[in-house]
């Protein structure tokens, strides 16, 4: 049975494969809309079995459009966060920015930062501020994958695909656009890398080692957020988080030699990576190379 209700009137539906009753009931001010009131018509007629179809048809597609405008919303709606996982590490995404990275042999965070507080404005597009407040998204998830569509207020459109391997897999980053101009740069922010258990060793292009420790406010080759991607030289992709006994890797595997960098900035008890490729000739349907992320225990050798 369906309900509607107007002012003054109510309507009932009663439907069956072969019969539709409608019944009116008129309803005296402030009264009980759905008690009888006054005069009282009842009609009664037989339908086929084609427009019955037809109203549940109307219903079904009224509620697909009320499930697919829930789907598109705020990048921060809960709704759209998500869990991957598998036997040593436990991802967790808002709309597509992982916020936190567990290592489930030890228990250890290796990122953590409340979805609450990630930063909406950061360069994915060239050395121009994109604001995720403006866009609307729409996510998916499987147990082995997190999609993020992006519709961005400029007209670009941005694909964040995570996907995790089983047992002791890695954990993986799979992200692509179509832009409405060329651009010459794309990147992936990562906020929230613990360097209180971990020392964080980053390589440079001229192959030296640094290692990041907290306390730490500095920045290396420059600030993920804000900083275009310097080309005078490739940059190795890569940073390793070396504990006591365990850490993690992560990587960007890139089909090609470069151009691509790895931006840091220290923030006290943690650091945020800018993962950035270049592209000599700018192009409307960027991809970022692979990022894969693997946790180890014992030796970094291993990882």
């Amino acid at each position: 049975m369906l309900y509607g209700k107007v002012v003054g009137s109510t309507f009932s539906i009663c439907y069956s494969a072969k019969k539709v009753t409608v019944m009116k009931n008129t309803i005296k001010p402030n009264a009980n809309p759905w008690t009888p009131h006054t005069t009282r018509y009842r009609t009664t007629r037989s339908i086929s079995l084609g427009r019955c179809y037809a109203v549940v048809s109307m219903v079904i597609v009224t509620c697909n459009i009320a499930f697919s405008a829930e789907q598109s919303s705020p990048w921060r709606n809960k709704l759209n966060r998500a869990v991957l996982q598998n036997d040593t590490m436990e991802a967790r995404f808002q709309a597509g920015m992982i916020y936190s990275l567990k290592d489930r042999v030890t228990g250890n965070d290796l990122l953590s930062i409340s979805p609450e507080l990630l930063p909406s404005k950061w360069m994915i597009f060239d050395e121009t501020l994109t604001d995720l407040d403006t866009a609307r998204v729409r996510t998916g998830a499987t147990p082995q994958t997190v999609h993020a569509s992006y519709f961005l207020s400029e007209g670009n459109r941005l694909s964040i695909r995570w996907l995790i391997e089983r047992r002791t897999g890695d954990l993986i980053l799979q992200m692509s656009a179509l832009t409405t101009n060329p651009i010459g740069q794309f990147r992936y922010n990562i906020f929230g890398s613990d360097i209180t258990r971990h020392s964080m060793i980053w390589v440079s292009g001229y192959g030296a080692s640094h290692t990041l420790q907290a306390p730490w406010n500095g920045i290396q080759l420059g600030d993920p957020q804000t900083t275009g991607s310097p080309s005078a030289f490739p940059h190795p992709v890569v940073a390793l988080f070396q504990g006591r006994k365990s850490g993690w890797f992560i990587e960007g595997r890139d089909s090609r030699i470069g151009p691509a960098s790895l931006l840091v900035k220290g923030t006290g008890n943690t650091a945020t990576l800018g993962m950035v490729r270049r592209f000599p000739i700018p192009k409307k349907n960027p991809d970022l190379f692979e990022i894969r992320i693997r946790t180890y225990a014992e030796h970094w050798e291993d990882a």
